[in-house]
């Protein structure tokens, strides 16, 4: 059985051949809301005090839901910091628990404003990409969809249902609606994903 990061290595060379060498990139974006309003918000305060050299914090703000995704980063007094990890609100507290790098550079008091200042982050992928699939909807409207196969190699992070697809060779942002993954061995060969709901 061939080892699963040889086979990596194998499909990945695949993909950049046939690729072109095209790299995709895949945003994970915030979720945070109001849960009353479905409203999108990036302005937190502290709910408790933390300390100089600490690596956590926890915020909150009325009625919170959603979450951020690891790599996104918020402001503190002017200070900067990246999320570690995935952080998920608890909405019967309202609060968010953020574990965060670098550690904290002052100490901070509860009530202290927190900003989500990049509320996203950005996976960059190489990639082959298919052939635009369209076909008419019942309502006479286009349905179109196309996959991308991306490298999982020296990848972390798996691509998600939702995220938004940035192609390189053009502006413009889609939403992906299907992930499959290639898995012969213990981890990810590659991911398929798929942008649009052509059947």
């Amino acid at each position: 059985m061939i080892p699963t990061q040889r086979l990596r290595a194998m499909v990945h060379r695949q993909i950049r051949r046939f690729g072109d060498g095209l790299q995709i990139t895949l945003r994970e974006r915030s979720t945070l809301r109001t849960s009353t309003t479905g409203t999108p918000t990036n302005a937190l305060t502290l709910a408790q005090a933390a300390l100089i050299g600490e690596s956590e914090i926890v915020a909150e703000s009325t009625n919170l839901a959603g979450a951020l995704p690891a790599g996104a980063v918020v402001t503190v007094g002017a200070v900067t910091y990246t999320l570690t990890t995935a952080a998920q609100a608890d909405r019967e507290a309202g609060t968010l628990t953020l574990a965060v790098s670098p550690v904290l550079a002052a100490n901070l008091a509860a009530g202290a404003s927190l900003t989500v200042s990049q509320p996203y982050f950005d996976t960059t992928y190489y990639a082959m990409r298919s052939r635009l699939d369209a076909r008419e909807a019942a309502d006479g409207v286009p349905d179109t969809a196309r996959t991308y196969r991306l490298s999982a190699l020296n990848q972390t992070r798996r691509p998600k249902k939702g995220d938004v697809l940035i192609d390189t060779a053009g502006t413009a942002t889609e939403t992906v609606t299907a992930v499959a993954s290639a898995e012969p061995g213990d981890a990810a060969i590659y991911w398929t994903v798929t942008v649009g709901s052509a059947k």
